[in-house]
């Protein structure tokens, strides 16, 4: 059994939304909501589940809106330390390869195997930078002089 309901808030007055609050934060099966009362979901949320683009995954997240919004904050702020990271260590080894790659046979030797590490990074996978949320860009034609309205 669960419970999905579509911007449960809209249309309701003050005291109908506390109720609702009260109602769902008591619920003790599956929910699934969609809103955009931040207020409501800190009130209601106990899980949180998003869709990662990236990784093709549902990521889970426990605790209200706010600590989602904190908790993907770090997680994103580390991942993106980590894709930083890791373009440095390419970068300082491609660096090594092009200057030494052709020197003493030390230094091949030393470019060569530097080539074999760097390869093994790749074949092993990066990490991606974190996904955006897409940045809604909503623009509306004009709709110029409306007509008085008619009543009968």
């Amino acid at each position: 059994d669960f419970l999905l309901l579509d911007e449960p808030t809209n249309h309701l007055d003050m005291e109908a939304v506390m109720w609702l609050e009260d109602y769902l934060s008591n619920w003790t099966k599956i929910l699934f909501f969609v809103c955009h009362s931040q207020d409501f979901m800190n009130q209601v949320c106990t899980h949180i589940v998003r869709l990662d683009m990236t990784y093709k995954k549902l990521r889970y997240y426990t605790g209200n809106y706010d600590m989602y919004v904190k908790l993907r904050h770090d997680q994103d702020m580390i991942q993106t330390r980590q894709y930083e990271a890791e373009q440095r260590d390419i970068a300082e080894i491609k660096d090594f390869i092009a200057r030494f790659g052709h020197g003493t046979v030390k230094m091949v030797r030393q470019a060569q195997s530097r080539e074999k590490l760097l390869q093994k990074k790749l074949e092993a996978g990066l990490t991606p930078l974190p996904e955006q949320d897409p940045k809604w860009d909503w623009t509306f034609p004009d709709a110029g002089t409306l007509p008085v309205p008619v009543c009968a």
